[in-house]
């Protein structure tokens, strides 16, 4: 994984709103199977205002590597998590009025002043107030002695697809949400709304801060979307570790459902499903060897995959193949995984095994390795020929 073309990333997202605007860079899930400690420690240095994850567990991970920047929970809250949030400093997301005024309590009683987010449903139908409820939540918000609002925001359902009517609808919904807080008595603190796909199409949305999310990892959320300068930062290689010669009609792989139409030169791979290869890659799916693609041959098993490599000359045990990234002038995006797969680049992303390790590289130097199996050691090379396989 590149650092230099995630940290520049950031700094395009943020040419792209405007100084003015705070960015709260989305970390949740791995930081989408790219590694949160490594990541949050280099947008906080790249210049993100805050952090943003799913559950408490992930914030008190990036705090134990001495993450300082704020840390927005997106998730929903609960009275259990009460005292993670305030031993490592993270900022709960209120979506249930109930659990603000138990937090409000709790917090009073123990001294603790925390910052709150609120999260209005205006049209996600997942997690959030309803709007309806806020004239009648006016006079608690403003009465809260020890839970200070720092924010307001809702999520967009449809922002991926720039021609659907429902995000201006959401925009509108949200806007009167602000109106009527802000008639109330209430400072609302930090408006945000935009996710990746509206800081691309919907310049409106855009409100005091921002939450990218997949353009951070230079990924655009959906082939509709506006294109924008931004650059991948993973690269998924593995080893060639078994090749065989077989004659025409030979099958391979489970279920018998692909045979060689000729004399063939099959490569195997250790890499497999529970890796992040979609099972229904070899419909259509290539890596990259010496430069050339070659096709998937047979279907994707749980620890092993097949290509055929028949017309790929020299190809020798060892070699790396290419999953996604550049091999000379040959280039597989995630976005292509995708598409070819019928998904979406997120679930490509947070896909990737924990098996597999992330080799973090910064000007071109390597920093770091990080796996379930291995922690790289500097004597051992960065694509370990136990496991065979990378993301980097």
């Amino acid at each position: 994984m590149d650092l230099d073309r995630l940290a520049g990333n950031l700094i395009r997202i943020r040419r792209r709103i405007g100084p003015e605007k705070k960015i709260l860079a989305v970390v949740k899930a791995d930081a989408y199977g790219h590694g949160a400690v490594e990541v949050g420690r280099c947008l906080e240095h790249a210049g993100a205002d805050a952090l943003a994850v799913a559950l408490p567990e992930e914030g008190v991970e990036l705090r134990e590597a001495e993450i300082q920047a704020d840390i927005l929970l997106l998730g929903p809250l609960e009275r259990s998590q009460f005292d993670t949030i305030f031993e490592y400093r993270l900022t709960p997301t209120i979506t249930e009025w109930s659990l603000l005024e138990e937090l409000d309590r709790v917090a009073t009683q123990v001294g603790r002043t925390v910052p709150i987010h609120l999260k209005v449903d205006t049209g996600m139908g997942r997690l959030g107030v309803s709007p309806d409820d806020l004239p009648g939540r006016l006079t608690l918000l403003r009465r809260l002695r020890n839970c200070r609002l720092a924010g307001v925001y809702s999520h967009l359902a449809c922002a991926e697809n720039p021609e659907d009517l429902h995000t201006e609808v959401q925009r509108k919904r949200f806007q009167e949400v602000l109106g009527v807080l802000e008639s109330g008595g209430v400072r609302v603190g930090l408006a945000h709304l935009a996710n990746s796909a509206a800081v691309l199409d919907h310049p409106s949305c855009l409100l005091k801060a921002v939450r990218p999310g997949i353009l951070l990892y230079g990924c655009h959320p959906s082939e509709r979307c506006r294109r924008m300068d931004i650059q991948p930062v993973v690269e998924f290689r593995t080893r060639v570790v078994f090749l065989k010669e077989v004659p025409t009609s030979t099958p391979v792989g489970y279920g018998r459902t692909f045979r060689t139409r000729r004399p063939s030169r099959i490569a195997t791979l250790p890499v497999g499903y529970h890796d992040g290869i979609p099972r229904t890659v070899p419909q259509n799916g290539f890596v990259i060897l010496k430069g050339r693609r070659a096709p998937f041959a047979g279907v994707v098993s749980m620890d092993l995959a097949t290509v055929d490599v028949t017309d790929i000359p020299g190809v020798e045990t060892g070699d790396v193949a290419t999953l996604v990234g550049r091999d000379a002038r040959e280039e597989i995006r995630v976005e292509e995984v995708a598409a070819r797969s019928r998904s979406i680049p997120y679930e490509i992303l947070c896909r990737i095994g924990q098996r597999v390790p992330r080799v973090y590289h910064r000007s071109g130097a390597l920093v770091s390795m990080r796996s379930r199996l291995r922690v790289w050691e500097p004597d051992r090379p960065p694509v370990p020929r136990e496991t065979g396989y990378s993301v980097s």
